[in-house]
């Protein structure tokens, strides 16, 4: 088997910082990272969305109208970047009542110029960890 190199994001969908789903996250991004010998070159990055500012998407249709990403000007298209560069995504989120945090909601409702316009995000590896 060849080896590859490949970047892992480990995104941490919580308004806490450093609280348990940070450290979930990180953890986690240990462990692929030592899985290096075997695969590869393994990159890891860690982004929490504690203290991001990002804003809800308000339907305004420019992203549609423009076929460009949001007009919006805050942290999601730093952290979509971040997203579209990696091979494999590792989110985690806290659970708050019957579904994920807020803050991975909001950064999902900006999602549209990638989902409808461009294959970016398209076959990313992801992995999904809860905090509840």
């Amino acid at each position: 088997m060849s080896k590859v190199d490949i970047k892992i994001l480990g995104l941490s969908a919580t308004p806490v910082k450093d609280g348990n789903c940070d450290t979930f996250v990180q953890e986690s991004l240990k462990g692929a990272k030592e899985l290096e010998s075997d695969i590869g070159k393994v990159q890891i990055e860690f982004v929490t969305l504690a203290n991001k500012e990002i804003a809800m998407c308000q339907n305004c249709q420019w992203c549609i109208e423009n076929k460009a990403p949001c007009k919006i000007k805050d942290d999601a298209q730093e952290i979509f970047d971040k997203i579209v560069e990696a091979d494999g995504i590792i989110f985690g989120a806290p659970t708050w009542g019957l579904t994920v945090s807020p803050p991975l909601t909001i950064l999902w409702s900006r999602v549209r110029y990638y989902a409808i316009f461009t294959q970016l995000m398209k076959n990313k590896v992801t992995g999904y960890l809860t905090v509840g």
